[in-house]
């Protein structure tokens, strides 16, 4: 299969990577030396590959700086993003950002504000595109309204048994889905990428100063209290999503103050209505990761990859409760948003 793609011919090995709820991926290494990723491109949750591709050509015109690191998509021999195999499965060949690694978790406030800074430069980058020339990957990916829809129509024809599993949710998801209703306004659309949780930040093995983002197949039109809300919730929370012990939820406030300096250093600057959103993307972000594992475990796991029956239930668990704890926190992370003194226009 490498030898469809323009790379030079050598002996090459493949591992699997583990990581990644959505495409099957593979570290292709000469050596020792890591040199690209295949991944079997998944076409169900992202049936418009054209679009994928052609907002990562655009997104990475944007990107050009010695602040920020990229990696590539290299193209078939016959000059196409993806070769299809004989089962009409897609694949595609990205380059391996050298000397890089992420994190399973954040421990130091260093890290966290490398996280906070990456993600301010991306935006920075990003703040001259035109969010109109690039394309939804996935509609509504991160519209609450439709997502909330979408789970009361699984409610009604989905798994009975699994329906009757998730019923102790109930009470907390009308909780926060009545909050989250009343949308912040006069929030400017930008170039978003829309997935930032840690597992998608790349750190340098040595200096473990941030790299940049990968996974750009989610990048889209969108607010930048989504990005903000998805890394902080990976970041400052006491589990990840995919933490299946019986450990409360809890956060640490000291990494949101690093992650919110990093973003300062970044030289980002924001609206004044955009730095008054952010908590609300705190709470918005891990309840919409909740109710989509939710739906997608009522009609039986059809969307993401599962290690055992119950997965989607127990991350959705963990994601509801962890939203309801920042919308209890919610004044006091936003006055730590206000004391930072981000950049404003």
């Amino acid at each position: 299969m490498l030898s469809s793609f323009e790379i030079p011919e050598k002996r090459y090995s493949c591992e699997p990577i583990s990581s990644g709820y959505i495409h099957a991926t593979y570290r292709v290494t000469s050596g020792n030396t890591p040199l690209y990723i295949l991944q079997k491109f998944n076409a169900s949750v992202f049936p418009d590959s054209e679009t994928v591709y052609q907002n990562f050509l655009s997104l990475s015109a944007n990107l050009i700086s010695s602040e920020y690191s990229q990696y590539h998509w290299i193209p078939t021999k016959e000059g196409t993003a993806f070769i299809e195999d004989q089962n009409k499965d897609l694949w595609r060949l990205l380059s391996f950002v050298p000397n890089s690694h992420n994190l399973e978790s954040i421990k130091l406030k260093s890290q966290a504000f490398e996280c906070g800074r990456v993600l301010g430069i991306f935006h920075r980058l990003l703040s001259t595109a035109d969010p109109c020339s690039f394309k939804e990957p996935i509609k509504d990916f991160h519209d609450l309204t439709f997502r909330l829809h979408e789970f009361e129509n699984a409610l009604k024809t989905g798994l009975s048994e699994r329906v009757q599993k998730m019923h102790s949710l109930i009470d907390d998801i009308n909780l926060l889905a009545a909050y989250l209703s009343k949308k912040p306004t006069s929030i400017p659309i930008r170039v978003c990428h829309n997935d930032t949780k840690l597992s998608n930040i790349l750190f340098d093995k040595n200096s473990q100063q941030g790299l940049c983002l990968v996974d750009l197949d989610t990048v889209g039109p969108g607010f930048f209290y989504y990005d903000f809300g998805d890394m902080a919730r990976s970041i400052i929370g006491n589990k990840s999503e995919d933490n299946y012990t019986e450990i409360r939820a809890d956060m640490n406030l000291d990494l949101l103050d690093a992650m919110l300096c990093g973003i300062k250093a970044s030289k980002l600057i924001l609206g004044k209505e955009e730095i008054e959103s952010l908590s609300y993307g705190l709470v918005l972000l891990p309840f919409l990761h909740g109710i989509r594992a939710l739906t997608d475990y009522v009609q039986g796991d059809k969307y993401y990859q599962m290690s055992f029956p119950d997965e989607n239930l127990q991350r959705a668990i963990n994601l509801i409760e962890f939203s309801k704890l920042t919308f209890e926190k919610r004044d006091s992370i936003q006055d730590r948003i206000s004391e930072v003194g981000l950049r404003i226009i």
